[in-house]
């Protein structure tokens, strides 16, 4: 698998675990906000996909060394500034359009937000992390 390619896939698969991960919660936490639900999916999509992107040499095999746990981490390490990121970026918006936000409570609602999401869907992050790690190892030659 080339570096390009494995860039695409890591980008892809931790976008749509984003996107997992958002709609997970919104049968948990975020009931009853259907319109902000959309606009969250496509951010934690777009940043998880960026974070994919950026990370995605975790996920690239070292020739000679036994035993790696990168792969099976990276996905976790990835779902945390992503959600940091997603969480922020709402906030962000949502102070935007009401205008009745101040600044300040909005980045720390969003950083905290942000933090309560990558926590919750924390086991999911490693289920689909080792499966997605497992995948992407397994599509590498030696």
């Amino acid at each position: 698998m080339s570096d390009f390619n494995l860039k695409v896939k890591s980008s892809v698969l931790n976008a749509l675990l984003a996107a997992v991960g958002v709609l997970s919660l919104s049968f948990t936490i975020l009931e009853n906000l259907e319109n902000a639900m959309v606009v969250l999916t496509g951010i934690a999509f777009i940043t998880a996909s960026i974070f994919g992107w950026f990370f995605s040499g975790w996920y690239k095999l070292i020739p000679g060394e036994r035993f790696q746990y990168e792969p099976y981490v990276a996905t976790v390490i990835i779902s945390f500034p992503s959600a940091l990121t997603s969480g922020l970026l709402y906030m962000g918006a949502m102070a935007i359009s009401s205008g009745s936000i101040p600044i300040l409570e909005a980045i720390m609602a969003g950083t905290i937000g942000g933090l309560m999401g990558a926590v919750f869907v924390l086991p999911i992050s490693l289920i689909l992390g080792a499966a997605l790690g497992r995948y992407l190892i397994n599509g590498q030659k030696l």
